[in-house]
């Protein structure tokens, strides 16, 4: 059985439902605040300690990290979630 011959998926991901894409994106704001979480941990991993702590001295890896976080929590995850509270 493919993934899209479940009924279930296709009635989310293909729907046009207000209420679906709603929820979907609540999901998908919450899924991204939970990686954003993630990026945050390994920042704070990497300034816990003096010197090259957790990435072994990557200082470009380190302002990626910064940079992707910023991204990922106001795009992904704020808004996301915003609109889903304004809609309703």
């Amino acid at each position: 059985m493919s993934f899209f011959q479940n009924p279930w998926i296709v009635r989310w991901v293909f729907s046009t439902n207000h209420k679906n894409i709603g929820t979907l994106y609540f999901i998908f704001g919450a899924f991204s605040g939970v990686v954003g979480f993630i990026v945050s941990m390994v920042m704070r991993l990497e300034l816990s300690q003096a010197g090259d702590a957790f990435l072994g001295g990557n200082y470009q890896l380190y302002n990626v990290l910064v940079t992707s976080h910023a991204f990922i929590m106001i795009f992904l995850c704020a808004v996301s979630v915003v609109f889903v509270y304004n809609s309703e």
